[in-house]
């Protein structure tokens, strides 16, 4: 036998939203990161949107463990410049920034800012 609420509380139930993980994220920066102070904010901004382009058009309900191990993969793979191309002095010639791989600990931050 049923519990007389239990008609109740499932025939008024609404359908599940689909939030999208990318407004999930503008909201949290805009909220819980307004407190931060501006290095912190700066940095779990950098790997929010990150994550945003990783999940673009998904909502929360669709990333899935392995869609997370993909995108951590892909993380870790990925290369970054720090600075801009520049000019050698003696040659003129334009000097491309050095790139870099992300590391384990930087894989790890990323893996933790959004969950």
């Amino acid at each position: 036998m049923r519990p007389p609420f239990a008609r109740a509380v499932t025939s008024r139930t609404p359908p599940p939203k689909r939030t999208s993980f990318d407004a999930l994220a503008r909201d949290y920066i805009e909220t819980v990161l307004a407190e931060f102070d501006e290095v912190q904010r700066a940095a779990r901004t950098l790997q929010l949107t990150w994550w945003s382009k990783q999940f673009a058009g998904k909502s929360v309900a669709e990333i899935t463990a392995d869609a997370i191990s993909k995108a951590r993969d892909a993380c870790a793979t990925e290369t970054f410049t720090r600075g801009k191309p520049r000019k050698d002095k003696e040659t003129g010639e334009i000097i491309a920034p050095k790139e870099y791989r992300r590391s384990g600990a930087t894989v790890n931050r990323y893996i933790a800012t959004p969950w």
